[in-house]
C-alpha cells in the first residue's frame, strides 16, 4: 500500500486507526468478564500492529507520533504463543512459551524494540546526568535489553527455518536500529549542549563512526534477506520495514565525499540495496511524483556525483542504479517538491545548463496532484551528522 499510496492519506487513515482502537480500549488490558480471554489477546494483537503502522505512517509524512502525552507503548504486550494456543471456547489464557521460538516471536521483537526506544530518554534519566555518566548509563541499558532479545527470543530461531531465519535477521536490524536511537539520542543532547570540551568533540567523531557502522548493518542485513531464495515468500512483509532512516543516513554521509575502510563498506551495502530494485516497479528511491522517495533517490544521485567528483575506484560498485533513477526522477516531479527535497537533503542539482545533471524538469505531477510533505522528523533525523 505504501508504494501506491501517498503517505499523508496513510498517516490520516492510520491515525483514524488508533483513535477508533482507543475509543474500543483496545489498548488497555482488557482480561474482564466481559471480555473472553481469547478475544483480549486478539484485540491486544490488534492495537499493537496499528500502532507500528501508525509509526510508519508519520515517519514517511515528515512526522513522529506525540508519544509523550499517550501510552501508546505501555499497553500489555500479547503473548508469546502460536496461533494454535488460541481458540474462542477458551476459558484462560495459556503460559507463555519460553523454550522454543513462536509464530509470534518476530511481532513481538519489533513491539518491544518501539517501547525501548519511546522510554529510552527515562530509563537512562538523559536530562539529569553529566556526558560520560550519560553514557555509561545508555551502554549498560541497551545492553541489557539486547541480551534479553537474544535471551528470548534469537537463541531459540533455527535458521533452517525460513521463518525463523527471517525472524533471526530482522532482530539483527532491530538491534542496530535500537543501538542508532540510543546513540542518536545522546548526540542530540549533546547538540544541544553547551559543553565544547576536546572529549566533547571526540565523542561526537566517535558517534558519528558509530553511527555509519550501524546503519550499514541495518542496509548489509536487508540486503542478505533480499538476497536469500528461501525468503522470497516473505519480501511482501519486508518491503514494510524498508530501512528508509539507515539509507538516508548512508546516503547523506557519502555525500561528503569522505574516504575510509567504513565508507567504502557502506557504499557496497548501498550500491547493492539500490541495484536490488532498479529493475522492479517496488523503487523506495525513484517514484517522481512522491515527494519521500524523490528525495531519496536524490541523495543517492548526489552521493554518487560526489564520489565520481572524489575519482575513487569502483572496481567492486556497478552503479547501474544511477541511469534508472536519474530517469525516473526526470520524467513529472514539480519543481516546488523537488525543491523541498534539495532543501531537507542540503543539495545544489544543477538544472537546465547541464542535461545530464537536469533532473528537475518542467512539469506536472501525475493527474495534476503535488504530492506534498512535511521535512520535520526528516530533518530532524539527519540533523546531527
Amino acid at each position: 500500500m505504501q508504494q501506491h499510496h501517498d503517505h499523508q492519506s496513510a498517516w490520516l487513515l492510520t491515525g483514524l486507526a488508533v483513535r477508533s482502537g482507543q475509543r474500543m480500549g483496545l489498548h488497555k488490558n482488557t482480561i474482564t468478564q466481559n471480555i473472553r480471554p481469547f478475544e483480549s489477546e486478539l484485540r491486544l494483537r490488534l492495537w499493537w500492529q496499528i500502532i507500528l503502522l501508525d509509526c510508519k505512517a508519520a515517519k514517511l509524512s515528515g512526522f513522529e507520533m506525540d508519544i509523550k502525552t499517550d501510552n501508546h507503548f505501555s499497553s500489555q504486550l500479547p503473548l508469546n504463543i502460536n496461533d494454535a494456543n488460541l481458540y474462542p471456547e477458551m476459558t484462560e489464557l495459556p503460559a507463555e512459551i519460553t523454550s522454543h521460538s513462536t509464530e509470534m516471536a518476530l511481532c513481538l521483537v519489533s513491539y518491544e524494540c518501539a517501547s525501548f526506544i519511546v522510554k529510552f530518554p527515562s530509563l537512562v534519566d538523559i536530562d539529569s546526568c553529566e556526558e560520560g555518566e550519560r553514557q555509561k548509563r545508555s551502554t549498560h541499558v541497551t545492553d541489557a535489553f539486547v541480551d534479553r532479545l537474544q535471551n528470548k527470543f534469537l537463541r531459540f530461531c533455527d535458521e533452517a527455518n525460513s521463518f525463523q531465519l527471517l525472524t533471526a535477521l530482522l532482530v539483527k536490524v532491530f538491534i542496530s536500529q535500537i543501538r542508532i536511537r540510543a546513540l542518536q539520542a545522546l548526540r542530540r543532547h549533546q547538540k544541544h549542549s553547551t559543553d565544547t570540551t576536546e572529549i566533547s568533540h571526540r565523542m561526537s567523531t566517535q558517534h558519528g563512526e558509530m553511527l555509519l557502522i550501524w546503519h550499514t548493518e541495518v542496509v548489509e542485513t536487508m540486503n542478505k534477506i533480499y538476497d536469500t531464495s528461501a525468503l522470497q515468500q516473505f519480501i511482501w512483509f519486508v518491503h514494510s520495514l524498508f530501512p528508509y532512516e539507515s539509507l538516508v543516513y548512508i546516503l547523506k554521509v557519502l555525500q561528503n565525499g569522505s574516504k575510509g575502510s567504513e565508507v567504502d563498506h557502506a557504499w557496497c551495502a548501498v550500491d547493492t540495496i539500490l541495484n536490488t530494485f532498479a529493475g522492479t516497479d517496488w523503487l523506495p528511491c525513484g517514484n517522481p511524483n512522491d515527494s519521500m522517495y524523490a528525495a531519496i533517490g536524490t541523495l543517492a544521485i548526489k552521493a554518487w556525483r560526489a564520489r565520481t567528483a572524489s575519482c575513487l575506484p569502483d572496481e567492486v560498485l556497478s552503479f547501474r542504479w544511477v541511469n534508472i533513477i536519474s530517469g525516473k526522477l526526470g520524467m513529472s516531479q514539480q519543481r516546488h517538491d523537488m525543491a523541498q527535497a534539495e532543501h531537507v537533503a542540503g543539495l545544489d542539482i544543477p538544472g537546465h545548463e547541464n542535461e545530464a545533471n537536469h533532473l528537475i524538469p518542467d512539469g506536472e505531477a501525475v493527474d495534476g496532484q503535488s504530492v506534498e510533505i512535511n521535512w520535520d522528523y526528516w530533518t530532524e533525523f539527519i540533523g546531527p551528522l
